[in-house]
Protein backbone atom coordinates (compact mmCIF):
# COMPACT_ATOMS: atom_id res chain seq x y z
CA UNK A 1 0.00 0.00 0.00
CA UNK A 2 1.34 3.39 -0.98
CA UNK A 3 1.62 5.60 2.00
CA UNK A 4 3.62 8.59 3.11
CA UNK A 5 4.78 10.34 6.27
CA UNK A 6 2.48 12.72 8.14
CA UNK A 7 4.75 14.88 10.33
CA UNK A 8 2.12 17.47 11.35
CA UNK A 9 2.21 18.53 15.00
CA UNK A 10 -0.87 19.77 16.84
CA UNK A 11 -0.54 21.90 19.96
CA UNK A 12 -3.06 22.19 22.76
CA UNK A 13 -2.82 23.93 26.10
CA UNK A 14 -2.47 21.98 29.33
CA UNK A 15 -1.72 22.94 32.93
CA UNK A 16 1.02 21.11 34.80
CA UNK A 17 0.03 22.03 38.33
CA UNK A 18 1.67 25.45 38.37
CA UNK A 19 0.78 29.01 37.43
CA UNK A 20 2.74 28.59 34.21
CA UNK A 21 1.25 27.25 31.00
CA UNK A 22 2.66 24.08 29.48
CA UNK A 23 2.31 23.16 25.82
CA UNK A 24 1.30 19.59 25.01
CA UNK A 25 2.51 18.50 21.60
CA UNK A 26 0.34 15.87 19.99
CA UNK A 27 2.01 14.26 16.99
CA UNK A 28 -0.26 13.00 14.23
CA UNK A 29 1.96 10.12 13.24
CA UNK A 30 1.07 7.47 10.74
CA UNK A 31 3.14 4.51 9.66
CA UNK A 32 4.11 5.13 6.09
CA UNK A 33 6.00 2.60 4.00
CA UNK A 34 6.79 3.59 0.43
CA UNK A 35 5.14 1.92 -2.49
CA UNK A 36 7.05 -1.20 -3.49
CA UNK A 37 5.87 -2.84 -6.66
CA UNK A 38 5.84 -6.59 -6.90
CA UNK A 39 9.06 -7.92 -8.32
CA UNK A 40 9.19 -8.26 -12.07
CA UNK A 41 8.91 -11.90 -13.07
CA UNK A 42 11.11 -13.54 -15.71
CA UNK A 43 9.75 -14.23 -19.17
CA UNK A 44 9.83 -17.70 -20.74
CA UNK A 45 12.60 -16.51 -23.08
CA UNK A 46 14.84 -16.01 -20.07
CA UNK A 47 15.15 -19.68 -19.18
CA UNK A 48 18.33 -21.35 -20.31
CA UNK A 49 18.15 -24.92 -21.55
CA UNK A 50 19.36 -27.09 -18.71
CA UNK A 51 19.26 -30.63 -17.48
CA UNK A 52 16.01 -32.33 -16.61
CA UNK A 53 16.92 -32.28 -12.92
CA UNK A 54 17.67 -28.56 -13.08
CA UNK A 55 14.29 -27.93 -14.71
CA UNK A 56 12.58 -30.05 -12.05
CA UNK A 57 14.20 -28.00 -9.28
CA UNK A 58 13.27 -24.78 -11.05
CA UNK A 59 9.62 -25.81 -11.37
CA UNK A 60 9.54 -26.92 -7.75
CA UNK A 61 10.91 -23.53 -6.71
CA UNK A 62 8.27 -21.72 -8.77
CA UNK A 63 5.50 -23.70 -7.08
CA UNK A 64 6.90 -23.05 -3.59
CA UNK A 65 7.28 -19.33 -4.37
CA UNK A 66 3.67 -19.12 -5.54
CA UNK A 67 2.61 -20.81 -2.28
CA UNK A 68 4.50 -18.20 -0.25
CA UNK A 69 7.18 -20.66 0.90
CA UNK A 70 10.12 -18.39 0.09
CA UNK A 71 12.79 -20.33 2.06
CA UNK A 72 11.74 -23.50 0.28
CA UNK A 73 11.80 -21.70 -3.07
CA UNK A 74 15.27 -20.35 -2.30
CA UNK A 75 16.58 -23.88 -1.67
CA UNK A 76 15.01 -25.21 -4.86
CA UNK A 77 16.42 -22.40 -7.01
CA UNK A 78 19.87 -22.93 -5.51
CA UNK A 79 19.67 -26.61 -6.42
CA UNK A 80 18.76 -25.62 -9.98
CA UNK A 81 21.78 -23.30 -10.11
CA UNK A 82 24.09 -26.02 -8.85
CA UNK A 83 22.93 -28.20 -11.74
CA UNK A 84 22.89 -25.36 -14.30
CA UNK A 85 25.12 -22.45 -13.12
CA UNK A 86 24.27 -20.27 -16.13
CA UNK A 87 20.50 -20.49 -15.77
CA UNK A 88 19.44 -16.88 -16.05
CA UNK A 89 15.91 -17.66 -14.88
CA UNK A 90 17.08 -19.59 -11.80
CA UNK A 91 19.29 -16.69 -10.66
CA UNK A 92 16.48 -14.22 -11.33
CA UNK A 93 13.91 -16.21 -9.39
CA UNK A 94 16.41 -16.77 -6.59
CA UNK A 95 16.76 -12.99 -6.29
CA UNK A 96 12.97 -12.69 -5.96
CA UNK A 97 12.82 -15.36 -3.25
CA UNK A 98 15.67 -13.70 -1.34
CA UNK A 99 14.04 -10.28 -1.56
CA UNK A 100 10.82 -11.68 -0.11
CA UNK A 101 12.83 -12.81 2.91
CA UNK A 102 14.50 -9.39 3.21
CA UNK A 103 17.88 -10.92 2.31
CA UNK A 104 18.62 -7.83 0.30
CA UNK A 105 22.39 -8.11 -0.16
CA UNK A 106 22.02 -11.69 -1.40
CA UNK A 107 19.17 -10.67 -3.71
CA UNK A 108 21.34 -7.86 -5.07
CA UNK A 109 24.08 -10.37 -5.88
CA UNK A 110 21.59 -12.66 -7.64
CA UNK A 111 20.33 -9.85 -9.90
CA UNK A 112 23.90 -8.77 -10.62
CA UNK A 113 24.58 -12.33 -11.76
CA UNK A 114 21.59 -12.17 -14.12
CA UNK A 115 22.94 -8.93 -15.60
CA UNK A 116 26.37 -10.51 -16.02
CA UNK A 117 24.71 -13.40 -17.89
CA UNK A 118 22.51 -11.05 -19.92
CA UNK A 119 23.34 -7.30 -19.81
CA UNK A 120 20.03 -6.49 -21.57
CA UNK A 121 17.74 -8.06 -18.96
CA UNK A 122 15.43 -5.15 -18.13
CA UNK A 123 13.65 -6.99 -15.31
CA UNK A 124 16.93 -7.63 -13.53
CA UNK A 125 17.75 -3.91 -13.57
CA UNK A 126 14.28 -3.10 -12.21
CA UNK A 127 14.51 -5.58 -9.35
CA UNK A 128 18.11 -4.62 -8.66
CA UNK A 129 16.91 -1.03 -8.28
CA UNK A 130 14.24 -2.13 -5.79
CA UNK A 131 16.66 -4.01 -3.52
CA UNK A 132 19.25 -1.24 -3.75
CA UNK A 133 16.65 1.36 -2.73
CA UNK A 134 15.56 -0.87 0.14
CA UNK A 135 19.19 -0.83 1.35
CA UNK A 136 19.23 3.00 1.27
CA UNK A 137 21.41 2.94 -1.83
CA UNK A 138 19.12 5.30 -3.69
CA UNK A 139 21.73 6.70 -6.07
CA UNK A 140 22.74 3.19 -7.15
CA UNK A 141 19.04 2.41 -7.54
CA UNK A 142 18.65 5.44 -9.82
CA UNK A 143 21.54 4.16 -11.94
CA UNK A 144 19.93 0.72 -12.21
CA UNK A 145 16.62 2.22 -13.30
CA UNK A 146 18.38 4.42 -15.84
CA UNK A 147 20.04 1.31 -17.28
CA UNK A 148 16.59 -0.26 -17.59
CA UNK A 149 15.22 2.85 -19.33
CA UNK A 150 18.06 2.77 -21.86
CA UNK A 151 16.97 -0.74 -22.81
CA UNK A 152 13.20 -0.18 -22.55
CA UNK A 153 12.32 3.54 -22.73
CA UNK A 154 8.57 2.86 -22.74
CA UNK A 155 8.42 0.90 -19.48
CA UNK A 156 6.10 2.76 -17.09
CA UNK A 157 7.13 0.61 -14.12
CA UNK A 158 10.74 1.73 -14.41
CA UNK A 159 9.78 5.41 -14.39
CA UNK A 160 7.55 4.90 -11.36
CA UNK A 161 10.31 3.17 -9.41
CA UNK A 162 12.78 5.82 -10.54
CA UNK A 163 10.44 8.44 -9.07
CA UNK A 164 10.41 6.63 -5.73
CA UNK A 165 14.22 6.57 -5.59
CA UNK A 166 14.46 10.25 -6.58
CA UNK A 167 11.92 11.23 -3.92
CA UNK A 168 14.00 9.47 -1.28
CA UNK A 169 16.93 11.61 -2.39
CA UNK A 170 14.82 14.73 -1.93
CA UNK A 171 14.77 15.41 -5.69
CA UNK A 172 11.07 16.16 -5.76
CA UNK A 173 10.90 17.93 -9.12
CA UNK A 174 12.74 15.07 -10.83
CA UNK A 175 10.49 12.57 -9.04
CA UNK A 176 7.39 14.40 -10.33
CA UNK A 177 8.77 14.27 -13.88
CA UNK A 178 9.37 10.52 -13.54
CA UNK A 179 5.86 9.87 -12.21
CA UNK A 180 4.30 11.98 -14.94
CA UNK A 181 6.28 10.04 -17.56
CA UNK A 182 4.97 6.80 -16.06
CA UNK A 183 1.42 8.16 -16.34
CA UNK A 184 2.01 9.30 -19.93
CA UNK A 185 3.05 5.75 -20.78
CA UNK A 186 0.21 4.17 -18.80
CA UNK A 187 -2.68 6.59 -18.11
CA UNK A 188 -4.38 4.00 -15.86
CA UNK A 189 -1.34 3.51 -13.59
CA UNK A 190 -2.97 4.07 -10.18
CA UNK A 191 0.23 3.62 -8.18
CA UNK A 192 1.90 6.37 -10.20
CA UNK A 193 -0.98 8.77 -9.45
CA UNK A 194 -0.72 7.94 -5.74
CA UNK A 195 3.04 8.45 -5.73
CA UNK A 196 2.61 11.71 -7.64
CA UNK A 197 0.14 12.85 -5.00
CA UNK A 198 2.61 11.99 -2.25
CA UNK A 199 5.41 14.09 -3.67
CA UNK A 200 3.07 16.99 -4.47
CA UNK A 201 1.95 16.88 -0.84
CA UNK A 202 5.63 16.96 0.17
CA UNK A 203 5.85 20.25 -1.72
CA UNK A 204 2.81 21.64 0.07
CA UNK A 205 0.66 21.47 -3.07
CA UNK A 206 -2.36 20.00 -1.34
CA UNK A 207 -4.90 20.74 -4.08
CA UNK A 208 -2.74 19.13 -6.74
CA UNK A 209 -2.07 16.13 -4.47
CA UNK A 210 -5.80 15.66 -3.82
CA UNK A 211 -6.44 15.81 -7.56
CA UNK A 212 -3.88 13.05 -8.12
CA UNK A 213 -5.45 10.80 -5.46
CA UNK A 214 -8.91 11.44 -6.90
CA UNK A 215 -7.66 10.46 -10.35
CA UNK A 216 -6.33 7.21 -8.88
CA UNK A 217 -9.76 6.60 -7.35
CA UNK A 218 -11.52 7.23 -10.65
CA UNK A 219 -9.43 4.44 -12.13
CA UNK A 220 -9.71 2.17 -9.08
CA UNK A 221 -12.55 3.16 -6.72
CA UNK A 222 -11.52 0.44 -4.27
CA UNK A 223 -7.93 1.53 -3.80
CA UNK A 224 -7.41 1.77 -0.02
CA UNK A 225 -3.99 3.40 -0.38
CA UNK A 226 -5.43 6.27 -2.40
CA UNK A 227 -8.05 6.93 0.29
CA UNK A 228 -5.41 6.67 3.02
CA UNK A 229 -3.14 9.23 1.41
CA UNK A 230 -6.11 11.45 0.63
CA UNK A 231 -6.89 11.38 4.35
CA UNK A 232 -3.36 12.45 5.25
CA UNK A 233 -3.46 15.39 2.85
CA UNK A 234 -6.90 16.49 4.05
CA UNK A 235 -5.57 16.36 7.63
CA UNK A 236 -2.61 18.51 6.71
CA UNK A 237 -5.04 21.09 5.32
CA UNK A 238 -6.92 21.03 8.61
CA UNK A 239 -10.01 19.48 7.02
CA UNK A 240 -10.36 16.78 9.67
CA UNK A 241 -13.94 15.69 8.86
CA UNK A 242 -12.89 15.05 5.23
CA UNK A 243 -9.77 13.25 6.45
CA UNK A 244 -11.86 11.02 8.70
CA UNK A 245 -14.18 10.20 5.80
CA UNK A 246 -11.22 9.20 3.64
CA UNK A 247 -9.77 6.97 6.35
CA UNK A 248 -13.16 5.31 6.84
CA UNK A 249 -13.28 4.54 3.13
CA UNK A 250 -9.82 2.99 3.33
CA UNK A 251 -10.98 0.85 6.27
CA UNK A 252 -14.16 -0.16 4.42
CA UNK A 253 -12.01 -1.52 1.59
CA UNK A 254 -9.25 -2.96 3.81
CA UNK A 255 -10.71 -3.72 7.26
CA UNK A 256 -7.31 -4.68 8.71
CA UNK A 257 -5.57 -1.47 7.62
CA UNK A 258 -4.11 -0.56 11.02
CA UNK A 259 -2.44 2.64 9.81
CA UNK A 260 -5.79 3.90 8.51
CA UNK A 261 -7.24 3.42 11.99
CA UNK A 262 -4.37 5.53 13.36
CA UNK A 263 -5.15 8.22 10.79
CA UNK A 264 -8.82 8.04 11.70
CA UNK A 265 -7.91 8.38 15.37
CA UNK A 266 -5.75 11.41 14.60
CA UNK A 267 -8.60 13.08 12.70
CA UNK A 268 -11.13 12.37 15.44
CA UNK A 269 -8.69 13.56 18.11
CA UNK A 270 -8.26 16.83 16.23
CA UNK A 271 -12.05 17.26 16.31
CA UNK A 272 -12.02 16.67 20.10
CA UNK A 273 -13.95 13.41 19.62
CA UNK A 274 -11.77 11.78 22.22
CA UNK A 275 -13.67 8.58 22.96
CA UNK A 276 -14.09 7.82 19.25
CA UNK A 277 -10.38 8.52 18.75
CA UNK A 278 -9.53 6.21 21.63
CA UNK A 279 -11.62 3.45 20.03
CA UNK A 280 -9.88 3.92 16.68
CA UNK A 281 -6.41 3.69 18.25
CA UNK A 282 -7.41 0.59 20.21
CA UNK A 283 -8.64 -1.06 17.02
CA UNK A 284 -5.32 -0.24 15.32
CA UNK A 285 -3.52 -1.95 18.22
CA UNK A 286 -5.78 -5.01 17.98
CA UNK A 287 -4.79 -5.32 14.33
CA UNK A 288 -1.09 -4.52 14.80
CA UNK A 289 0.25 -4.49 18.34
CA UNK A 290 3.67 -3.32 17.09
CA UNK A 291 2.45 0.05 15.80
CA UNK A 292 4.01 2.65 18.08
CA UNK A 293 1.99 5.51 16.57
CA UNK A 294 -1.23 3.86 17.77
CA UNK A 295 0.03 3.79 21.37
CA UNK A 296 1.08 7.47 21.18
CA UNK A 297 -2.36 8.40 19.88
CA UNK A 298 -4.05 6.28 22.53
CA UNK A 299 -2.00 7.98 25.24
CA UNK A 300 -2.98 11.40 23.90
CA UNK A 301 -6.68 10.54 23.81
CA UNK A 302 -6.63 9.07 27.32
CA UNK A 303 -4.65 11.97 28.78
CA UNK A 304 -7.08 14.48 27.28
CA UNK A 305 -9.93 12.55 28.90
CA UNK A 306 -8.23 13.13 32.28
CA UNK A 307 -7.01 9.55 32.45
CA UNK A 308 -3.25 10.09 32.95
CA UNK A 309 -2.76 6.80 34.79
CA UNK A 310 -4.13 4.95 31.75
CA UNK A 311 -2.15 7.13 29.33
CA UNK A 312 1.15 6.38 31.05
CA UNK A 313 1.44 2.70 29.99
CA UNK A 314 0.39 3.60 26.44
CA UNK A 315 3.35 5.97 26.05
CA UNK A 316 5.66 3.48 27.75
CA UNK A 317 4.63 0.78 25.27
CA UNK A 318 5.21 3.21 22.39
CA UNK A 319 8.74 3.75 23.66
CA UNK A 320 9.40 0.03 24.00
CA UNK A 321 8.54 -0.25 20.32
CA UNK A 322 10.29 2.97 19.26
CA UNK A 323 12.79 4.12 21.91
CA UNK A 324 14.00 7.04 19.79
CA UNK A 325 10.64 8.75 19.32
CA UNK A 326 10.96 12.27 20.79
CA UNK A 327 7.19 12.86 20.75
CA UNK A 328 6.55 9.78 22.88
CA UNK A 329 9.18 10.91 25.39
CA UNK A 330 7.67 14.40 25.44
CA UNK A 331 4.09 13.26 25.93
CA UNK A 332 5.19 10.78 28.56
CA UNK A 333 6.81 13.72 30.36
CA UNK A 334 3.58 15.71 30.23
CA UNK A 335 1.63 12.81 31.73
CA UNK A 336 4.25 12.20 34.40
CA UNK A 337 3.98 15.88 35.28
CA UNK A 338 0.21 15.61 35.56
CA UNK A 339 0.76 12.77 38.04
CA UNK A 340 3.16 14.95 40.06
CA UNK A 341 6.33 13.02 39.24
CA UNK A 342 8.58 15.96 38.33
CA UNK A 343 11.80 13.92 38.47
CA UNK A 344 10.45 11.50 35.88
CA UNK A 345 9.01 14.26 33.66
CA UNK A 346 12.34 16.13 33.66
CA UNK A 347 14.10 12.94 32.55
CA UNK A 348 11.56 12.43 29.76
CA UNK A 349 11.92 16.00 28.48
CA UNK A 350 15.71 15.63 28.49
CA UNK A 351 15.36 12.47 26.39
CA UNK A 352 13.09 14.28 23.94
CA UNK A 353 15.64 17.09 23.62
CA UNK A 354 18.51 14.64 23.17
CA UNK A 355 16.66 13.12 20.23
CA UNK A 356 15.45 16.44 18.84
CA UNK A 357 17.53 19.39 20.08
CA UNK A 358 15.22 21.98 18.43
CA UNK A 359 12.14 20.68 20.29
CA UNK A 360 11.00 24.04 21.67
CA UNK A 361 8.06 22.62 23.62
CA UNK A 362 10.32 20.17 25.44
CA UNK A 363 12.73 22.97 26.42
CA UNK A 364 9.73 24.99 27.61
CA UNK A 365 8.28 22.24 29.80
CA UNK A 366 11.69 21.29 31.10
CA UNK A 367 12.21 24.90 32.16
CA UNK A 368 8.88 24.93 33.99
CA UNK A 369 9.61 21.72 35.86
CA UNK A 370 13.11 22.86 36.80
CA UNK A 371 11.60 26.09 38.11
CA UNK A 372 9.14 24.11 40.23
CA UNK A 373 12.11 22.25 41.72
CA UNK A 374 13.82 25.53 42.60
CA UNK A 375 16.55 25.15 39.95
CA UNK A 376 16.21 28.73 38.79
CA UNK A 377 19.35 29.15 36.66
CA UNK A 378 18.77 25.91 34.74
CA UNK A 379 15.11 26.81 34.30
CA UNK A 380 15.98 30.23 32.86
CA UNK A 381 18.46 28.65 30.47
CA UNK A 382 15.86 26.18 29.13
CA UNK A 383 13.16 28.83 28.83
CA UNK A 384 15.52 31.12 26.93
CA UNK A 385 16.29 28.25 24.55
CA UNK A 386 12.57 27.63 24.14
CA UNK A 387 11.88 31.30 23.41
CA UNK A 388 14.65 31.48 20.80
CA UNK A 389 13.47 28.28 19.13
CA UNK A 390 9.85 29.44 19.08
CA UNK A 391 10.98 32.62 17.33
CA UNK A 392 13.07 30.68 14.82
CA UNK A 393 10.13 28.38 14.11
CA UNK A 394 7.69 31.25 13.63
CA UNK A 395 5.63 30.40 16.74
CA UNK A 396 5.08 34.00 17.76
CA UNK A 397 2.40 33.43 20.39
CA UNK A 398 4.47 30.78 22.21
CA UNK A 399 7.57 32.99 22.07
CA UNK A 400 5.64 35.91 23.60
CA UNK A 401 4.24 33.67 26.32
CA UNK A 402 7.72 32.41 27.17
CA UNK A 403 9.00 35.99 27.31
CA UNK A 404 6.25 36.87 29.78
CA UNK A 405 7.28 33.96 32.00
CA UNK A 406 10.93 35.02 31.89
CA UNK A 407 9.94 38.57 32.80
CA UNK A 408 8.02 37.32 35.82
CA UNK A 409 11.19 35.50 36.81
CA UNK A 410 13.09 38.80 36.62
CA UNK A 411 14.85 38.10 33.33
CA UNK A 412 14.90 40.81 30.68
Amino acid sequence: MSQKPHPALFLTAALLGSSLVSLLAVPAIAASPQTLLDLTQPTPRMAAQGTGKADDSLQQGIQLYQQGDYPGAESAFKRAIQLEPNSEEAHFRLGNALQRQNKLAEAEAAYQTVIRLNPDNVGAYINLGIVLDDQDKSQQAVTAYQQAIQRDPNNATVYHNLGIALRRQGKTDEAIAAYQRAIDLNPRYTSAYISLGNVLDDQGKADAAISAYQQALKIDPNNASAYYNLGITQGRRGNFPAAADAYRQAIRIAPNYAEAYVGLGNSLYSQKKLKEAEDAYRQAIRINSKLSAAYIGLGNALDDQSKPKEALPAYQQALRLDPNNPYAHYNLGVTQGRLGNRTASIASYRQAIRLRPDYAEAHFNLGLDLSDQGKRSEAIQELQKARDLFKQQGKVQQAERTDQILQRMGVR
